[in-house]
Order: C-alpha cells, then structure tokens, then sequence
C-alpha cells in the first residue's frame, strides 16, 4: 500500500554520515531524507541514474546494496543530490533514529 505522496514508507529528515563503498573509489556522503527503501544522499561526487552503489552507514556499519533512481543537481554547498533505492526493504538500516521519528510522527499524526 502507497502512503502520502504515493511512498511505499514515510520519509523523515535524518543526517547519517555513509560511505558510498561502490563503485570505487570509495566516497564519503551524508543523508537528507531516509525511509526504509532509500534516501536521498549527498555525496561530492555525482553518479548517472541507473548506476548500482553499495552504501555504508558510519553510525552501525550495516551495508546495503542499491541504485541511483534520481539526480538533482547540486546542493548550495555543492553536494550533488542523489535519489537510491535500496535492493530490498531494510527497515533496521538507519537505525533507531529513524523508528524513533516514524514513532514521533505518528504521534503527532494521530
């Protein structure tokens, strides 16, 4: 079932630092937005729609496989935007933080 503006999750605004492992080299970056299928990075170095990544998240160390499914341009700080969706669902892959502000959400929501 599609949430609010047709998401399969919701989406919250979270700041972790990852590690673009692949391709190489290796790239530092840093979240915008998260949700349990992907996110939207920021990484100073920009990747073609299509191209496959595997993402590291500095806070736990998971690892998870995904592509890049939008490009929008660069950030005032000259960060280039990144949309990636993940290979598969991994809910537990940005942590507490984000089941913590889903919780929050809905809180407020309801």
């Amino acid at each position: 079932m599609l949430g609010i503006e047709g998401r399969r999750s919701s989406r919250v605004v979270l700041r972790i630092g990852i590690l673009i492992e692949e391709p190489p080299p290796a790239c530092p970056g840093r979240t915008a937005v998260v949700n349990r299928h992907g996110a939207l990075v920021l990484s100073p170095r920009s990747y073609e729609l299509g191209t496959s990544l595997r993402l590291r998240n500095l806070e736990s160390g998971e690892r998870v496989a995904c592509r890049v499914v939008w490009t929008g341009g660069q950030d005032e700080t000259s960060s280039h935007k990144l949309g990636v969706e993940f290979s598969e669902e991994r809910p537990d892959f940005w942590g507490r933080d984000y089941e913590s502000a889903i919780l929050a959400e809905e809180n407020d929501a309801g």
